[in-house]
């Protein structure tokens, strides 16, 4: 027990001995006055970079060259594997500038050309302007395009392709995003357009001559009460269309227009015509004023629905829902700034006007001529309609 006791002890003896190390001592740590100074030698801690060394560092900064940052340059791979700036209007080709081009500025004619069609006539879009001149017929088709994405086709726009293959027209289908390169803007195309030979206005000649000699037509006019509309120097093609699709739904026999100073048939009023424009021909005369008192001299009445110019007293200003015609009408529809041409309102026998439900504002005081026009002709066909007893 004693032995064991005493190996302890001086095993701890010699570790205390043999692993007792020095003191550490710094030159800032805080020391007691007592403590005397010691001989041997006291690490002293210095900061990372002194001011002599900081001076080193920046003098050789100065002295290293700059690098100057060039302006980032686009660089695209020709067939022939050499690189062009795209920047650079001499060597970057057109055929790849089109692919940087803002399409919204081009119109739709040429972006299909940038597609690989080439536009022979002009473009028609929109599910029902399509289908109606695929049935109608009154168009040249050259090219037939339509959206083929993920989802299944439209039952019409399946009736226009099968349409489009039985007459022998080229067709092609693009993807929804290729095909959205087409139309700039949020043009309501509904998936499918056609390139097609443009359509002409009708010319009324012959009709007049017909009615002038007093003939079969001229009788069948004075049976019937017919309804006739001319549309003097509409010239914005969305009222254009509008006023076209509301003489079509209204039972309008004849739409007419003078020659000059009026809107043709363009895509835009086939779309807002809803496909109208199609089969529903418009007339063209090139004097008014004789068409005018062609109709006058057989018997027709001759509304217009402007106001008549300051100071006329001959002309009656009626309320259409009071106006009572005893035979055909003619409704003379004028400018949507300027109104209906003097010469043609002096002709006019009478003024139509629509009474307000309300006390309206000094600018607010007329309608937009496509729903003034469709308010005038559903009330002129109820009169002009015989009703069975």
């Amino acid at each position: 027990m004693k032995a064991g006791m005493l190996l302890r002890v001086g095993l701890r003896h010699a570790s205390r001995t043999s692993f007792k190390l020095p003191p550490v001592k710094f030159k800032y740590a805080q020391q007691s006055p007592s403590s005397s100074p010691s001989t041997e030698s006291t690490p002293v801690i210095t900061s990372p970079v002194t001011c002599e060394k900081r001076e080193q560092h920046e003098n050789k900064r100065r002295e290293r060259p700059q690098w100057k940052e060039k302006p980032r340059e686009t660089h695209f791979k020709d067939k022939s594997g050499n690189y062009t700036n795209m920047h650079d209007p001499q060597k970057f080709k057109s055929k790849n500038r089109s692919r940087f081009m803002d399409r919204t500025s081009q119109s739709v004619e040429e972006n299909l050309t940038h597609l690989g069609i080439n536009v022979s006539g002009e473009v028609i879009y929109g599910i029902y302007p399509v289908l109606l001149a695929l049935q109608a017929k009154r168009r040249t088709f050259h090219h037939l395009v339509y959206k083929d994405g993920s989802k299944p086709l439209s039952e019409n726009l399946q009736n226009i392709v099968s349409i489009a293959g039985e007459q022998g027209i080229p067709i092609t289908s693009l993807k929804p995003t290729r095909f959205k390169r087409i139309f700039p803007g949020d043009q309501v195309h509904q998936g499918v357009c056609c390139d097609v030979s443009p359509l002409p206005l009708v010319t009324l000649e012959e009709e007049l001559l017909e009615m002038q000699s007093g003939g079969k037509a001229q009788q069948e006019v004075e049976k019937s009460r017919q309804l006739w509309l001319y549309l003097d120097q509409i010239q914005d093609p969305m009222n254009f269309g509008a006023v076209l699709r509301s003489a079509y739904f209204m039972g309008v026999e004849r739409v007419i227009t003078s020659a000059m100073c009026s809107a043709q048939i363009t895509s835009t009023v086939s779309k807002a015509s809803a496909g109208v424009a199609e089969l529903f021909p418009v007339h063209k005369v090139e004097d008014p004023v004789k068409l005018v008192s062609s109709l006058t001299h057989a018997g027709w009445e001759v509304a217009s629905s402007s106001s008549p110019a300051s100071g006329d007293k001959k002309i009656a200003l009626i309320d259409v829902t009071s106006f009572n015609p005893k035979g055909s009408v003619l409704l003379i529809v004028g400018n949507e700034g300027k109104g209906i041409s003097p010469e043609l309102q002096q002709m006019c026998h009478t003024v139509l006007t629509i009474e307000p439900g309300r006390n309206l504002h000094p600018h607010l005081h007329c309608l937009n001529v496509s729903v003034a026009t469709a308010l005038l002709l559903h009330s002129l066909r109820q009169r002009l309609t015989p009703h069975s007893s």
